[in-house]
């Protein structure tokens, strides 16, 4: 009898062998490999990249970060001479260089070669120097165009100063600011200054009427409209929409203020950030000034008076349905939402003001103005006070909030408004694409780790300053991770730390 029974034992266990197989192959042909080995390693695994060394005694400037959070660049200084430095290799060596950027995509490098007596522009490697007249007195202001394509900057010869846009020059300008290209690539503007006193806007090579000071050019997203501040006499602005100059006010966007202090009188100005379009390109919103009164002009209507406006927080909802803001009465603070008044309050931190990706809820930062506690606010409803509050966020699902917040010598990361993790710091939460997941960073002792799913991953250094934990799917994201070779942390290593969850 015992026999077929050790049989039977045989066969169930070699079916569910079998069954396991099978559950696997499935899963590695849903989800791929890194999460097999997830799936192995108690849910999460991670592997590094070494990037590059660093060592601050030959470092120019601070390092330059690509938008991908991948790679990393930096001039270095050695024997006098200059090299850029992408991602731990050396360049060839320079006099001197300057510039140093990474064109959206990530893929390209351009910085300007600063030689005795002139510059030029080193683009993937190479010196811009095929056509004449490339090389220069003076170059700055380089910048890529949104599609990494197109490249634009500003040449000196003497006294003038030009643009040089995809290799051809631009007419000579007393001076030129504000480079700017449209979201397609496909259109290219910048102020040039005309004398002394007048400035004009030049939009794809055709100089359009000038004026006594001009800012805030600004594109729509749909590339087909185009703005920008232009201010008329000694003290009227008026914001100039494709060509048409709309009512003049005191102030627009900037407004300059005097502030008396132990008896002198200061001059400065409050830079309200104001210009915008709303995502589908129809409508159009800032802030204007007259006199003592404030008011948000919308679609060309006037939305006010109040006695102040925050700085920096026009807002349109996602489906451009809703415009957003904080005014000021008297000694209240406000948030208004497509001209409705919610809760007053003392204070209400203007530049945290943020839809839901789905543009139905509204989230800000308010405080009583009286204990210097804040709180976050989500449609209406209040979170706990902390001391400090920053790195407000929505999922992209629009039902979770995220943010980390201070209270006393602790750090916290605050989901769905819940304390989830404290430390001595803590990074801004980020979201995975499908809303599941918060990965953010923590610092216990003199360590820090990622945090997701509540459980820490391995213990680094510190984070590279500037970079950001990156969901490259619901179940994978990276950073840039650092490991000091020196006990002060005067050196380090640069890794690229990718990890797997499930």
């Amino acid at each position: 009898m015992g026999a077929p029974l050790s049989e039977a034992r045989k066969k169930g266990k070699m079916m569910r062998t079998i069954k396991t197989l099978l559950l696997l192959t499935l899963l590695f042909t849903a989800t791929g490999c890194k999460r097999i080995t997830a799936f192995f390693h108690g849910g999460r695994t991670s592997s590094e990249k070494l990037i590059c060394h660093i060592d601050p005694s030959t470092l120019d400037t601070r390092f330059v970060i690509s938008p991908d959070g991948r790679h990393i660049a930096y001039e270095s200084i050695v024997k006098d001479k200059w090299f850029v430095v992408v991602d731990g290799k050396e360049g060839q060596p320079f006099d001197a260089t300057s510039g140093l950027i990474f064109s959206p995509d990530s893929q390209r490098v351009a910085f300007v070669d600063i030689e005795a007596i002139s510059s030029g522009v080193v683009l993937d490697g190479k010196m811009l120097d095929g056509i004449p007249g490339h090389i220069y007195h003076r170059i700055d202001k380089l910048i890529f165009s949104p599609d990494s394509r197109r490249v634009a900057y500003v040449a000196q010869n003497g006294r003038k100063r030009f643009v040089v846009l995809d290799g051809k020059e631009e007419p000579s300008y007393d001076d030129i600011d504000r480079l700017t290209f449209s979201p397609d690539s496909r259109h290219f503007a910048y102020m040039a200054q005309i004398g002394s006193k007048q400035w004009a806007v030049v939009l794809d090579s055709k100089e359009e009427p000038s004026y006594d000071d001009i800012d805030r050019l600004t594109f729509s997203p749909d590339s087909r409209h185009f703005a920008y501040m232009a201010r008329i006499g000694s003290k009227q602005w008026a914001v100039v929409l494709d060509g048409k100059v709309g009512k003049p006010y005191d102030g627009i966007g900037k407004v300059d203020i005097e502030i008396r202090l132990d008896n002198d009188i200061h001059s400065g100005q409050i830079d309200y950030g104001s210009l915008i379009f709303s995502p589908d390109s129809q409508r159009v919103a800032y802030v204007a000034q007259n006199g003592r009164k404030w008011f948000v002009v919308a679609d060309g209507n006037e939305l006010g008076p109040y006695d102040g406006i925050g700085q920096g927080n026009l807002v349109f909802s996602p489906d451009s349905r809703l415009l957003a803001y904080v005014a000021k009465v008297g000694g209240k603070q406000f948030v208004v939402i497509d001209g409705k008044v919610e809760q007053s309050y003392g204070v209400i931190y203007a530049s945290i003001l943020t839809f839901s990706p789905d543009s139905r809820h509204v989230a800000y930062v308010a405080g009583d103005g009286a204990n210097d506690k804040w709180f976050v606010v989500v449609d209406g409803k209040e979170d706990a006070p902390y001391d400090k509050i920053d790195g407000l966020t929505f999922s992209p699902n629009s039902r979770r909030t995220a943010y980390k917040a201070e209270a006393g010598k602790m750090y916290f990361v605050v989901v769905d408004g819940k304390v989830e993790k404290s430390g001595e710091d803590v990074g801004t939460p980020v979201f995975s694409p499908d809303s599941r997941q918060v990965a953010y960073a923590v610092k216990i002792g003199e360590k820090w780790n990622v945090m997701v799913q509540g459980k820490m991953g391995k213990p680094i250094d510190d984070f590279i300053k500037g970079s950001e934990i990156v969901f490259d799917s619901p179940h994978e994201f990276h950073y840039l991770a650092q490991k000091n070779t020196a006990k002060n942390g005067s050196s380090f290593d640069v890794y690229l730390v990718e990890e797997a969850i499930y």
